[in-house]
């Protein structure tokens, strides 16, 4: 073969590989955007129903009572079984891009262990700090005024909302309303403790606010718990805005060209 013939030659030897390289593809790229295009809806909603799974775990935690396991035992269950955790199980979690899936594992593990660890924390620390101030302070502390509208608030909410003290204090000194505090963290169960005008024994609301404000700065343990549950709601409205995100658009396009090249290096 003369120079000039092999000249020629390679050119179009290149040419020819260059096509059928852009050609195949081009190829998995468009299998691969026709694919996500059937998937489209059933993802979607599997992304809906995870996005109302952890947004109710976020917007709980302002109520005081954030979810722990046993918040996901049903009459047919032995076991707790939250969302993320039943879809580890059965598979569907790994239609979610491994990062996003990942992220779902992690935080609604650590989302649990910090709500049990709060609501433990409320149970075993300030709900007895607080029954043994009212045993000084209130009479009847566990009895409502009769005729008397009460506000009820859970203990675990002067941790987590920060206006929720000056809340009561607006109940008790500008609207003259009763002010319910519930111990109890499970919804089975209740242990109230009334705070009113009528049954101070000194009949001072705002010193009595004062008074339950440093035992809520000074119950070091359960200021701890709640730190870490907030953290965990901020890491759950960033999850939470990542989910929105893809239900608008499930398969973003640049992740169904970069996942399609990493499937033909992959073959």
């Amino acid at each position: 073969m003369s120079f000039a013939t092999l000249h020629i030659t390679i050119p179009i030897v290149v040419s020819f590989i260059t096509s059928v390289i852009v050609n195949v593809i081009g190829f998995v790229i468009g299998a691969r955007i026709a694919k996500d295009r059937a998937d489209r809806s059933g993802i979607r909603e599997l992304y809906k129903s995870v996005f109302s799974h952890f947004r109710d775990m976020r917007d709980v935690v302002q109520s005081g009572i954030p979810r722990t396991w046993n918040s996901y035992l049903t009459p047919r269950t032995s076991d707790p079984e939250p969302l993320i955790f039943k879809y580890i199980k059965n598979g569907t979690l790994n239609q979610f891009p491994h990062k996003i899936g990942e992220a779902c594992k992690d935080l609604e593990k650590d989302a649990l262990v910090s709500g049990l660890k709060f609501r433990s924390a409320i149970e075993e620390s300030f709900s007895k700090k607080l029954v043994a101030w009212g045993k000084q302070n209130l009479r009847a502390a566990s009895q409502p005024v009769s005729g008397r509208r009460n506000v009820m608030y859970h203990a675990g909410q002067l941790f987590l909302r920060e206006k929720s003290i000056e809340e009561i204090s607006d109940y008790l000194e500008v609207q003259d309303i009763g002010v319910r505090i519930e111990l109890s963290t499970e919804g089975s169960t209740t242990r109230p403790i009334y705070i009113m005008r009528e049954n101070l024994v000194n009949g001072d609301t705002k010193a009595a606010l004062t008074e339950i404000k440093a035992l809520v700065a000074g119950d070091h343990e359960t200021q701890a718990a709640a730190g870490e549950l907030k953290a965990v709601e901020a890491r759950l409205s960033d999850l939470l805005a990542t989910l929105a995100k893809r239900i608008n658009d499930p398969h973003p396009i640049r992740e169904t060209i970069t996942g399609s090249l990493s499937d033909i290096f992959r073959g």
